[in-house]
């Protein structure tokens, strides 16, 4: 019986032919092709339909005699070959053919394989065995009945390559089976097959020819087919389908890889949320996150009712039902339930719980379908390959797991080498990669198992490879001790007999130069092994494991080039901006804690949680002073809050009562001062700004309103369906006039405490609302919920609501803290969560400005009081952060728009262009204005540059003018020269190294060259276009311009007179917007439109190096000292660092803007000086963000 229109993410069934549509006229070629060829070959990419297409198409033709003069009786034996094809084939023959009833009535148990010991199938599979034409010999034996045709279906044939991934004997075996019961008259055999495995098939004999005869791709659905798909249907259950949503539909599923199992999935949560009413619309759709995010939100959701521990199982699971393959196939890989008990370590009923969460309620993840009984042989599968494509957690999962096989692979080979004496023992950076590896993930020899090798033996050969290091660290230390004190006793010696030992000397020399630089090398590959180990930490948003990586090089430093320092310094000092640890810890050993607060005297910091316990610390000195006793401690206390002038503490949980505790004098112990009983398990509390009245809610799905002087009930606010939720559920306006609620049942509410009406309702999360928080001011409410997600609103309406991502699991805390550093900036909102994270964003920009670790566990609830964040965390403690932001700060541009910006040379003076043509210069560090020019240009200032020795600052503008400004020790700017000659905007301005050129670009097509001490000027005419940039060589001979409508990079010589072109240098962006070359004229960067960043060496002037492309234009490059390192700046509102050295990233810097239009930035500046290294990025939205990273060689 079919009980919804859509079957979601599994193909169609061969029983549910009256809801399959749009395929009519492929069902007719399918059958045509059949009963011409016998063999029938349906491939298409992963999604494309095509098991559906023969489940739901084609065998339901057959059953209603479709196929000319074959009839209408159907023996289909379907199955999947896995790793035992014989078997599969044996046993789908005993159930569907007269052989299994003369055995006594076979019947396959569903979802079992093929058991060894079933005699049935074992003895049929030896027959299949012997012989291309066993099949056929068999029907010889015992015919099929009258009229009868038997039909093989083998559905994802490609599970041949991956389980047998040699051709081994029993494949091989296997496809000649098929190929020869093809020949017989009453056989047809099809195959279903991923198009890209084809080439797979060239391993087997007359295979490619078969498929060749027989071969069907399967086409995509157009657009009406489409359409029928999804509306037809629903019809067929007396639903509809709203055109507007159709509309959406066709739309956000063209050019998608996975649009048919994207579309299904969706329409089947629309129909389960529709059931009653039958109408699919786009609201509801927009509930679950549209059709892209819809599959990804249900796959969370489900996720996040796991605890802990089934996470963990559902991870192995996961591993375990997927696989990697050549190219990046990603399939999937069925496995016995009992297989991925003994990976997780687990017992059956255990892995049982987790695999009925991804099969049950609405969800169709893995197989088999819910109702299927789950034994310990019960094959499990994921139900599409969609699911690892479309699932962000799974196919993480799925790479991961690939590079820990490509780890492990790599040290079975090696292992088996260095036991047969043709290969050595491994050392860095190898060595290090490998370690790192086991100590991540702890392999074990169960999981080893299903990759091969010997387990032991490349664990043992880790470990001496690792014993050698040691030692060979050891006997380094001690050459060079050695060798220092020799030195000492020799020198004199060693002067005196130089000339008598200078021919001997000579092969010593060469033979110790050898083994220096071999020894230098080890020492520069395990500093780059640590570079980049650093970088990807950072890159997953672990800047304490960072930091200690990138730490841990710093005894190489030594014998390691400023250079390369200066990419671990950056990137170590990145990791200290976003990364912070906790100033103070405050213990409750053996309690999960729900909630921690501090009094509004900053006296005291309370916290519960477990087993009723309720504490009191001394916030300054850590001290645990009182524990409060009150509470059953059979039950977990939820939440407790503070007075606003905090007269008494309330605490509540589930045990459903509220108590009121008076605060102590000196001396004295918190006692009871009333207490009464909710009407239910209190999960949250809040108080009103003035005291005067306590909400709960509960279990009960309700609100209910106290008076907080003697616990009288004002009133209830009903209107949530689910109860309200645990910590941070409720939260009171600052000026009283509103509450907040947060509820299970996936909305947010917003209440008038004074009459009990509901204000609003949002139902923009796709799971239980958990925590919400209203802004100081309270202009702002923000939410977080079980979809990982922050979405915060304006309550007066002047933007729409916006999403803040970056949190991996469930957010339950959230709070709102007013800028440390910059008075009248955006509040900071902070949220905490599963991922035992806290993670501070820029309100206005959505930007994580800050990511806290340090809790083990989950973190509940916050609390925000003098410049610290409290956090409680169900590890039994509290943690204290500083909410300071180091190294950054945002300034509130005054009287203007930033435009451009440059750090002077010598680290002292920023200087700032404003949109509207102003100048301003600034002090380092504390950005004290010291001068501004309101009307330095007329129009738009686009860029500026310092000269060498920084006496002298040029600007070019949107008004066609350069100018010069001497720069006062003081910071005072003085009006120079004004350089003309330019008829269009300057876009870029560059002094020559010696200081006394300075060029201009034009966009009308003129390189400009002047004297910085007369302003005289002449012109390199480009004629082809707008010039965006011009940037001197090292040794000021040499201009390189870029031109942005040819997107071509020129290089002049401007020594020779008139100026001459030397020659054009090969890019690729298209649309070119800035190029620049490094410090010693070898190499030059341009950057563009489409998104990447080019590398030219200049020597031979090819393109060396494309770096990972941006997400939007990049304006901007900057080389760093010494040319190791890349500094770009992209509309997508991040600073990117590129190492050259190992051509990677080593980080990215979201910028606290808006990304995209309007566009929010397209200057930086990136200079290393003696006050250290400085990245300024002027903001489209009136502000300046300046980080500082350091100075370029601190050790």
């Amino acid at each position: 019986m079919i009980v919804n229109p859509y079957p979601g993410l599994r193909p169609f069934k061969r029983s549910e032919s009256a809801i399959f549509f749009g395929r009519e006229e492929q069902v007719d070629q399918l059958l045509d092709k059949l009963g011409e060829t016998h063999f029938l070959a349906v491939l298409g990419a992963s999604g494309s339909g095509k098991s559906s297409l023969v489940h739901a198409g084609l065998l339901p033709a057959l059953d209603s005699g479709f196929m000319a003069g074959q009839g209408a009786h159907w023996m289909v034996a379907g199955i999947r070959p896995g790793d035992r094809p014989f078997e599969r084939l044996a046993e789908a023959l005993l159930s569907e053919t007269p052989w299994g009833h003369a055995s006594g009535g076979y019947h396959a148990s569903s979802g079992a394989p093929a058991a060894e010991n079933d005699e049935p199938v074992t003895e049929l599979a030896g027959i299949l065995r012997q012989g291309r034409l066993a099949l056929n010999w068999r029907l010889g034996i015992t015919p099929l009945p009258a009229g009868g045709r038997l039909l093989i279906l083998v559905d994802q044939f490609e599970e041949l390559f991956r389980y047998h991934r040699k051709a081994d004997a029993e494949a091989a075996a296997f496809v000649s089976l098929l190929l020869g019961a093809a020949t017989h008259p009453d056989v047809f055999v099809v195959i279903t097959m991923r198009s890209e495995f084809l080439g797979d098939c060239s391993l087997y004999p007359d295979l490619p020819e078969a498929i060749n005869s027989g071969l069907f791709l399967t086409p995509s659905l157009g657009p009406e087919q489409t359409a029928d798909a999804i509306q037809l249907p629903a019809r067929i259950f007396s639903g509809e389908v709203a055109p507007d949503l159709v509309r959406y539909l066709l739309k956000e599923a063209k050019g998608e890889r996975d649009r048919l199992p994207l579309l299904q999935h969706a329409l089947t949560r629309l129909w389960d949320m529709d059931r009653e009413d039958r109408h699919l619309t786009l609201d509801r759709l927009g509930v679950l996150g549209g059709l892209r995010q819809a599959l990804e939100q249900h796959a969370e959701e489900a996720y996040s009712t796991l605890n802990s521990e089934q996470q963990r199982i559902a991870e192995v699971m996961f591993r375990s039902l997927t696989e990697r393959g050549p190219e990046e196939r990603d399939t999937r890989r069925p496995v016995h339930l009992g297989e991925v008990a003994d990976l997780a370590g687990v017992r059956i009923g255990e892995a049982s719980a987790v695999v009925e969460i991804f099969r049950g309620q609405g969800r169709c993840f893995v197989l088999p379908p819910e109702g299927t009984p789950l034994e310990r042989t019960t094959v499990i599968d994921i139900s599409h390959e969609a699911l690892i494509r479309q699932w962000t957690r799974l196919r993480n999962w799925t790479i991961d797991e690939a590079e820990r096989v490509e780890m492990y692979l790599r040290l079975v080979a090696a292992a088996l080498r260095w036991r047969q004496g043709q290969g050595a023992l491994w050392i860095d950076p190898d060595l290090e990669f490998a370690l790192q590896w086991r100590e991540r993930t702890q392999p074990s020899p169960r999981w080893a198992a299903r990759y091969g090798g010997d387990f032991a033996a490349s664990m043992a050969f880790l470990d001496a490879s690792h014993a050698q290091r040691t030692q060979t660290h050891r006997e380094l230390a001690a050459r060079r001790a050695l060798a220092l004190r020799r030195a000492k006793i020799t020198a004199l010696a060693a002067s005196l007999g130089l000339v008598i030992v200078a021919g001997v000397a000579g092969w010593g020399w060469w033979e110790r130069q050898r083994a220096w630089e071999s020894e230098q090398q080890r020492t520069s590959d395990l500093f780059d092994s640590g570079l980049t180990h650093g970088a990807l930490l950072s890159r997953t948003e672990d800047y304490a494991a960072a930091r200690r990586v990138l730490e841990s090089t710093r005894q190489l430093d030594p014998e390691i080039p400023r250079v390369r320092r200066l990419a671990r310094n950056l990137s170590s000092r990145y990791a200290n901006i976003l990364g912070g640890s906790s100033e103070q810890v405050y213990l409750v050993p053996g309690v999960s804690l729900s909630q921690a607060i501090v009094s509004p005297d900053g006296r005291w910091l309370a916290a519960c949680g477990e087993r009723g316990t309720l504490v009191l610390f001394d916030v300054d000195s850590g001290e645990l002073v009182h524990r409060l006793r009150g509470h059953d401690p059979r039950f977990q206390l939820r939440d407790c809050v503070f007075h606003p002038d905090g007269q008494w503490l309330a605490s509540a949980g589930d045990e459903g009562r509220i108590l009121i505790w008076s605060m102590p004098a000196p001396g004295e112990a918190p006692a009871i001062q009333r207490r009464w009983l909710a009407p239910g398990e209190v999960m949250a509390l809040a108080v009103s700004p003035d005291g005067q009245l306590l909400a709960s809610g509960g279990t009960d799905h309700d609100i209910t309103l106290w008076r907080a002087a003697d616990g009288t009930q004002v009133r209830t606010l009903k209107g949530h369906t689910d109860r309200i939720s645990e910590v941070t559920g409720l939260s009171f306006a600052p000026r009283g006039g509103l509450l907040a609620s947060a509820s299970y049942d996936g909305t947010a509410r917003l209440w008038d405490p004074a009459t009990g009406a509901q204000i609003a309702g949002y139902q923009d999360h796709s799971a239980a609302v958990k925590s919400v928080a209203f802004s100081r001011d309270g202009r702002l409410l923000a939410t977080g919920g079980d979809d990982n997600r922050v979405i915060l609103r304006d309550l007066e309406g002047n933007q729409a609501p916006r999403v803040f991502t970056g949190h991996r699991n469930m957010v339950y805390g959230l709070a709102f803290a007013e800028h440390p550093d910059e008075p009248g900036a955006a509040p900071l909102l902070v949220a905490a969560g599963f991922d035992r994270t806290l993670r501070v964003w820029d309100s206005s920009s959505a930007a994580t400005l800050r990511l806290f670790q340090g809790h083990s566990a989950a973190v509940n609830g916050i609390d925000i009081h003098g410049g610290s964040i409290f956090s409680a965390a169900n590890d039994g403690s509290v943690r204290r952060w500083g909410l300071s932001l180091p190294y950054q700060r945002l300034l509130e541009v005054p009287e203007g728009e930033p435009a451009s910006a440059a750090i002077s040379p010598d680290g002292r003076f920023l200087a700032l262009g404003l949109a509207d043509g102003g100048l301003q210069l600034y002090a380092l560090p504390n950005l004290a204005l010291l001068h501004r020019e309101p009307t330095a240009h007329a129009e738009e200032l686009q860029r500026l540059d310092f000269s060498p020795d920084g006496r002298l600052l040029a600007s070019g503008g949107f008004d066609g003018k350069a100018r010069l400004w001497q720069v006062l020790p003081d910071g005072r700017l003085v009006p120079s020269r004004t350089l003309v000659g330019h008829v269009d905007a300057i876009h870029a301005v560059a002094f020559s190294p010696d200081g006394q050129t300075v060029a201009t670009a034009g966009y009308d097509g003129q390189i400009g060259l002047f004297d910085t001490a007369s302003g005289a000027g002449k012109f390199i005419s480009t004629t082809r276009g707008q010039v965006l940039s011009v940037a001197f060589g090292p040794n000021g001979q040499l201009v390189y311009s870029a031109d942005r409508d040819d997107g071509s990079v020129r290089e002049w010589d401007i020594e020779v007179e008139p100026p001459v072109l030397r020659r054009e240098l090969p890019v690729l962006s298209h649309l070119l917007l800035w190029a620049e070359p490094d410090v010693l004229g070898t190499t030059l960067a341009a950057v563009g439109t489409d998104y990447t960043v080019s590398i030219v060496n200049l020597e031979d002037n090819r393109v060396v190096q494309v770096l990972p492309r941006h997400e939007n234009s990049v304006f901007k490059a900057r080389f760093l000292p010494g040319g190791g390192q890349l500094a770009t700046v992209s509309v997508d509102a991040t600073v990117r660092l590129w190492d050259l050295h190992t051509n990677s990233e080593l980080f990215t810097l979201r910028l606290p803007t808006n990304q995209g239009d309007p566009i929010p930035l397209w200057d930086f500046d990136l200079r290393c000086t003696p006050t250290g290294c400085w990245l300024v990025v002027p903001l489209t939205r009136g502000k300046l963000a300046l980080y500082n990273f350091g100075m370029p060689d601190e050790g």
